[in-house]
């Protein structure tokens, strides 16, 4: 009997391992929220939690993408369903940030156009060519509500690219999802 508890509970355990889908900096699609973020904190990243229960880093992450001198500044937000498992991760571009090291690229446009072009390139060095690249990404912005979205496909999980200008200003980010399993 107790050697049959055993093993269950070991296939348990590496069924539930097994099933944790990996993403940006090591973290798992359906951890707890406590171990996000404990292991936000063990990597120099102490976050608070909002009013909905997402996380936000409380400092920049500086995002050091080869051959360029300055990295770019992102706010690490961390999302998680009605379970409290962590559901996709974003980084968003800190623009007022990015104008420290890069103001002399000039307006706002000009360094989100920098910023996108340099993360399309990461991404796809890292996970190939994009899957999928919306409409608008072949056309210049020019009102509000135009997306430009850039897709890609890691180990369990979908990675997007979403550059788009918004009522509240531009907006630059990487989103990091699990695979959709229902369909």
């Amino acid at each position: 009997m107790r050697r049959s508890l055993l093993l269950a509970l070991t296939l348990t355990l590496a069924t539930s391992a097994a099933s944790a889908q990996n993403t940006w900096h090591g973290l798992h699609f359906g951890e707890s929220r406590d171990d996000v973020r404990a292991q936000l904190t063990a990597q120099n990243m102490p976050s608070t939690s909002s009013q909905d229960g997402t996380l936000q880093a409380n400092a920049d992450y500086d995002l050091l993408l080869p051959g360029l001198r300055y990295p770019f500044p992102t706010i690490v937000s961390v999302h998680f369903d009605d379970r409290a498992a962590l559901a996709d991760i974003t980084l968003s571009l800190d623009l007022p940030g990015m104008r420290r090291d890069w103001a002399a690229l000039g307006s706002d446009d000009a360094l989100l156009h920098f910023a996108a072009e340099h993360f399309t390139a990461a991404l796809s060095g890292r996970y190939g060519a994009p899957l999928y690249s919306s409409n608008s990404c072949n056309i210049e912005p020019k009102q509000p509500s135009s997306f430009c979205i850039v897709s890609w496909r890691g180990a369990d999980q979908t990675i997007e690219l979403e550059n788009a200008l918004t009522p509240r200003g531009p907006r630059l980010l990487i989103r990091y999802q699990p695979l959709a399993t229902d369909l």
